[in-house]
């Protein structure tokens, strides 16, 4: 039976391993704010434009909403989540 030799730098490979766990975590959450800014824009800018072909309000529903100074538009009441 062949035997095998260890041959490379195993013992910085052991420690990069082992500082995988926190980094991986790190990027992790830096992807996933990433994508939730990315996602937040995407829905911004389609309940802005009112582009996505949603079925309109009543015309009872624009006047309440109007009444009540809110904005006319589908899922907009004001336009603080634009702000933010």
């Amino acid at each position: 039976m062949a035997a095998f030799r260890k041959i490379g730098e195993w013992e910085r490979v052991g420690r990069l391993i082992k500082d995988l766990g926190p980094n991986i975590k790190k990027a992790q959450m830096r992807s996933l704010m990433r994508w939730g800014l990315k996602a937040e824009g995407i829905a911004k800018t389609h309940i802005s434009a009112q582009d996505l072909d949603w079925i309109p309000l009543k015309p009872a529903t624009i006047s309440k909403k109007i009444s009540a100074g809110y904005s006319e538009n589908i899922l907009v009441e004001t336009s603080s989540y634009f702000q933010g």
